[in-house]
């Protein structure tokens, strides 16, 4: 539409020659999200997928990061549920299924703002976001994240260890 906003920011090309797009762009009532898309190697696209965050406010994508074994990782900067702008870090494998979504917000009570502006995955499959986080009472800091896999809470199970071992950090 005429009022539409559609920005791409980051491009990546994963082991098999398909490329990744990432940005943001206008949702129908939800301002505007988190736009990726995945084309193959002969530009036809593969999947679309669209990120509206817990507020229902502006998500922006500002970089991806794509794994050897073609995960796609994005991060932008997401308006929260009753929060500033928040790190917003999603993980979508090769069909474009979302594994997780990690949000980070550095200043609770405050809520001053966060945005993520790169992303990088090392060999061993840790995500590395870095950005700006500015407090309620200063200027704009560095921020740096790692996470880990799997993300998250790890699921509960039923069984009972035979033997376990406590060590003091």
């Amino acid at each position: 539409t005429n009022n539409s906003i559609d920005e791409p920011f980051a491009i990546g090309v994963d082991n098999l020659g398909n490329c990744i797009v990432t940005g943001y762009s206008s949702g129908i009532g939800s301002n505007v999200d988190y736009l990726t898309i995945k084309y193959n190697s002969i530009g036809d696209s593969v999947w679309v997928r669209r990120y509206n965050g817990r507020g229902n406010h502006n998500d922006e994508a500002y970089a991806l990061a794509i794994d050897d074994s073609g995960n796609s990782y994005i991060t932008g900067r997401s308006i929260g549920a009753g929060t500033s702008w928040d790190y917003a870090t999603i993980k979508y494998n090769t069909t474009g299924a979302e594994q997780w979504v990690e949000r980070y917000n550095a200043n609770p009570p405050g809520n001053g703002e966060d945005i993520a502006y790169k992303i990088a995955v090392d060999n061993q499959q840790n995500i590395f976001v870095t950005g700006i986080s500015k407090r309620v009472t200063s200027i704009y800091d560095y921020l740096t994240i790692k996470y880990s896999q799997p993300v998250g809470i790890l699921p509960i199970t039923n069984d009972i260890p035979d033997k376990f071992f406590l060590y003091q950090n």
